[in-house]
């Protein structure tokens, strides 16, 4: 009798301590479900919406790799780089903000150049980085780094000398750098300055030069495009080659991808590649393996790098937790080419790098997550690089604090298989190489000057009395940009112009 007292209590008791531990279970099950994606960012270097052989038909050139990360995703016909050059481009992937919002109203910066974001200010790295995420920059960084000069010399930058002419002597290179990638929210930086063909040609790790640039070399000119130069003169690392930088950097990525997943925390990779920018150096395994020449050859080698990249994710076992996205900085140049090659870098449309016209900052956009994301769904609605970073916020569904990201929309819906969601329901801004800037709303499409704004010639044109020192396309009806309407006066294309010089006034 004495013992049957104490069963009942006891079972109760048993009852209660599986229920919690089933709750435990259900609990540690559902954040496992919930855990953050790897996020791995590829942005290609002046490469063309044409140089995707499954986005072009008469491509005469191959990129299986990323044609299968098109077939197993999702890709945007309408997607566009914020500017038509590549510096600004990449302010607005990390910032969220439109170029022509920080201190560089046209061009680009140089190896030299001074940092355009500040250290506090917040970035798509800082961001993540607060929510739990190992941050990584590999590549090409081209936004200004805090060079310091020698001790006693006034900084070029505080002079007039041109950051574009200026040869690096009076910059103490040993120095750690004030500012870079370490201090926009990435904890982990490996690359190069600039673009490939501006000095210094030297490595970077962190906030440090890893073998000083003391070797002053000249500018090359390239032997099988005609007028192409692949770099300018300046000063080199002694065993710097840049026919081998693109490799080290894709190992460096791959090794970042394999460490960071045994840390088993989420990381944010942005891989920045130097290509298919010049200088054009295919390796020798793909050199004449297309049928658009050097360039040609250079873009499957880009391919071939994807290819590594996606396949590393796949050895990690990653795939099913690892966001990929694909897209270049701006269109491609026309000058890659070798004048007889019948390739289309820029597919249909109009112009070419620096240009406002589409050919200059409509690029490819491919994004890739197994088992979360549609496979082979083609987007027609318009996007733009800044979005990046909204849409990765609603990803992992934290919010932007305020004045942060201020330009950037999200796209999730659209990645989710909405293909009717449209983030900019007001306008688009596009800008130009040479400051020209154009609006797009629906399918039309103004720019505010006459002539290409950037490489094509003619680069800027006065109008002719009675002439609107303005640009109309009707992108629904004319995508290659043929048909002139600026002389079909009409109220919506003054209300648009107005918006344009209103929203872009004083560049703020």
């Amino acid at each position: 009798m004495k013992i049957s007292r104490y069963i009942f209590p006891l079972a109760i008791l048993l009852m209660v301590c599986i229920s919690c531990k089933e709750t435990k279970s259900k609990k540690a099950s559902s954040t496992l479900s919930k855990k953050l994606p790897n996020i791995v960012l590829i942005v290609a270097d002046d490469m063309g919406y044409g140089d995707i052989s499954a986005l072009n038909p008469s491509a005469k050139l191959k990129t299986p790799h990323l044609d299968s990360l098109l077939k197993n995703g999702i890709h945007f016909t309408d997607a566009h780089a914020s500017s038509s050059v590549c510096t600004p481009s990449r302010y607005s992937i990390l910032t969220g903000e439109y170029a022509w919002r920080s201190s560089l109203k046209r061009g680009v910066t140089w190896g030299y150049s001074q940092p355009i974001i500040p250290n506090e200010k917040e970035t798509i790295a800082s961001f993540l980085k607060k929510h739990g995420y190992e941050t990584g920059f590999i590549g090409k960084w081209h936004l200004g780094l805090g060079w310091q000069a020698k001790k006693g010399i006034t900084p070029p930058w505080e002079t007039e000398t041109h950051p574009s002419k200026y040869n690096g002597t009076d910059i103490d290179h040993a120095a750690s750098l004030k500012s870079g990638p370490t201090t926009l929210g990435f904890d982990y930086f490996y690359g190069i300055p600039a673009s490939l063909d501006m000095s210094p040609y030297c490595f970077i790790e962190n906030n440090n030069v890893l073998d000083l640039p003391m070797h002053p070399i000249e500018a090359k000119e390239s032997e099988k495009i005609p007028g192409l130069t692949q770099w300018k003169k300046g000063l080199a690392s002694n065993n710097f080659s840049h026919g081998e930088v693109l490799t080290k950097l894709t190992d460096k990525a791959i090794n970042y991808i394999t460490e960071n997943t045994a840390k088993d925390v989420p990381y944010f990779l942005n891989f920045s590649l130097t290509a298919p920018h010049s200088p054009i150096l295919p390796s020798e395994k793909f050199m004449g393996s297309s049928e658009a020449g050097p360039y040609g050859d250079f873009v499957q080698m880009v391919d071939a790098v994807v290819g590594k990249i996606t396949s590393t994710i796949k050895n990690t076992k990653q795939v099913n937790n690892t966001i990929i996205l694909f897209t270049s900085d701006n269109g491609a140049p026309l000058f890659y080419l070798n004048p007889e090659s019948t390739h289309q870098p820029n597919y249909i449309y109009r112009g070419q790098k620096a240009d406002i016209y589409e050919g200059g900052h409509r690029i490819p956009l491919l994004a890739s997550w197994k088992g979360h994301f549609p496979e082979n769904l083609k987007i027609d609605s318009p996007a733009i690089l800044m979005d990046i970073f909204a849409t990765v916020a609603d990803i992992i569904e934290k919010p932007i604090p305020p004045n942060v990201a201020i330009d950037s929309k999200s796209f999730l819906p659209n990645l989710k298989g909405d293909s009717t969601f449209v983030a900019h329901q007001d306008f688009l801004i596009h800008h130009s190489s040479r400051g020209f800037f154009a609006i797009r709303k629906d399918s039309l499409k103004l720019i505010d000057g006459l002539g290409s704004g950037g490489f094509t010639k003619p680069y800027k044109l006065k109008p002719e009395e009675g002439q609107p020192n303005f640009q109309v396309f009707n992108l629904k009806k004319d995508l290659e940009e043929e048909n002139n309407l600026a002389s079909e006066e009409s109220k919506k294309q003054d209300s648009l112009l107005q918006i344009l010089r209103t929203f872009t006034k004083d560049g703020k």
